[in-house]
């Protein structure tokens, strides 16, 4: 795969009227197995910096600037989120429910549901669609 690529996320709430959809260019890289997508993203709050880190069961996300999160995605175990906003600090258990990986010669595609719950009580049930294709 090319190191330019273009990246497209997709995330949904079941049950919300809509996904929100990220798209744009960054950089890939694999290293001992592992596919690494860096890219930027501009808000309100600043530049935000993001690193997705993909391993066969396992995705973390990073993001740092002017929101700062780490978001990992293991369907072994639940994980704990992170969220450092200019408001606050969050955090939200997760717990991975599907996580598909495909890697071909010119993209990596991953599909994941989870839920997110707080002190016990579920909050949502989401779905992440990660593509990363060569450009």
């Amino acid at each position: 795969m090319n190191k330019e690529v273009k990246i497209t996320i997709e995330g949904t709430q079941l049950g919300a009227e809509e996904a929100i959809i990220t798209t744009c260019e960054g950089a890939y890289y694999n290293r001992n197995g592992c596919h690494y997508v860096l890219y930027k993203e501009t808000t309100e709050n600043g530049i935000i910096k993001n690193k997705i880190k993909i391993d066969s069961g396992r995705i973390t996300v990073k993001k740092d600037g002017g929101l700062n999160a780490l978001m990992e995605f293991n369907t072994a175990e639940a994980t704990r989120i992170s969220y450092q906003t200019p408001y606050g600090s969050l955090g939200f258990d997760v717990y991975t429910n599907v996580l598909n990986l495909k890697v071909d010669d010119d993209e990596v595609r991953v599909d994941l549901s989870y839920t997110l719950s707080e002190n016990g009580e579920q909050i949502s049930k989401n779905r992440l669609r990660i593509e990363v294709i060569s450009i």
